[in-house]
């Protein structure tokens, strides 16, 4: 009788996978590929210079990118999301890993599953990702809604809330909307001066990215 499969290990418990973070970079002048590299993608060189690869043991998916030559010689992964490579997307798998004990094992499940939502265009459960108790994931929530600018509108709303977040990083990220959606942000220039105004000046606590916003949108044009 054949013993059913396995879901793939959180990234926290893999052997090749747990020391790369979101990004992982090697210079190869310097020594290696490193053994983790060489499990997830092969002896080197690699070949086309670019490509995706998936770890066969915790299934997360990166974009490998091969630089050689011009004195260079490099090797850079990035985790992409399923959705991002036309693959499918475990929904229940990456929802459980949401509670991980482990940073980059959660930060991984909430990029799989903005990247899943935007895509099948549902708001609220992208609302809810951005709105999560976790800071870890309301952070790659936002900053993958940012990369996804045509999806912006719907969430503009929340990007105001969250510029009041208590976590720093989520405050910091949700204002960086006025470097990548200006023209968004002034197209609405009445409604969100209209939010943040009021809640500035009720604030007990210095708020910088929402004043931030406001000093720009009221900067004369030119």
């Amino acid at each position: 009788m054949e013993r059913a499969a396995q879901p793939p290990i959180p990234i926290a418990d893999c052997p090749t996978c747990a020391g790369f973070g979101i990004y992982h970079h090697e210079d190869l002048m310097a020594g290696g590929p490193s053994a983790a590299v060489v499990a997830l993608i092969g002896d080197m060189p690699y070949p086309g210079g670019e490509g995706i690869e998936r770890c066969a043991r915790c299934g997360s998916l990166y974009r490998v990118t091969y630089t050689c030559g011009f004195g260079e010689h490099d090797i850079e992964l990035q985790r992409v999301s399923p959705t991002e490579v036309g693959a499918p997307t475990d929904v229940v798998r990456s929802t459980e890993l949401l509670s991980h004990r482990d940073h980059d094992t959660r930060d991984y499940a909430a990029l799989t599953l903005v990247d899943h939502y935007l895509d099948q265009g549902a708001a609220d459960a992208v609302i809810e990702l951005l709105r999560h108790s976790d800071a870890v994931v309301r952070i790659r929530a936002v900053v993958t809604v940012l990369y996804r600018g045509s999806e912006l509108g719907r969430f503009l709303p929340t990007f105001l809330d969250l510029m009041f977040d208590e976590d720093g990083s989520v405050r910091g990220n949700a204002g960086r909307i006025r470097d990548y959606h200006p023209k968004l942000l002034r197209d609405n220039k009445a409604a969100i001066l209209a939010v943040l105004k009021p809640r500035i000046a009720q604030s007990p606590v210095p708020c910088p990215d929402a004043a931030a916003l406001v000093q720009f949108l009221e900067k004369p044009p030119g």
